[in-house]
């Protein structure tokens, strides 16, 4: 029997290396070549999503994860934005 490696999505850091791994497996799947942000966003218009890059909250030791005063802050801000 033979082993079947998997590619792990989380290891690609670009485009050209998904569409590279696309080819192999003969898989025609559209994708552009830069993020669209803003306005401009293909699905902008049909989804809303909170802006949590502009929230400025206490990070944890290793600067990505919040603390837990930063966790709380976060909660409160998607419940205000929500309401």
């Amino acid at each position: 029997m033979t082993e079947r490696s998997y590619l792990h999505l989380g290891g690609i850091r670009d485009v050209e290396t998904f569409r590279h791994h696309l080819r192999e497996l003969q898989i025609s799947i559209p994708c552009d070549t830069e993020m669209i942000l803003g306005e401009a966003a293909a699905l902008r218009s049909r989804f809303r999503y909170f802006p949590s890059q502009r929230l400025t909250i206490p990070r944890g030791a290793d600067q990505l994860h919040p603390t837990a005063r930063g966790y709380a802050a976060w909660a409160g801000a998607i419940w205000q934005w929500l309401s």
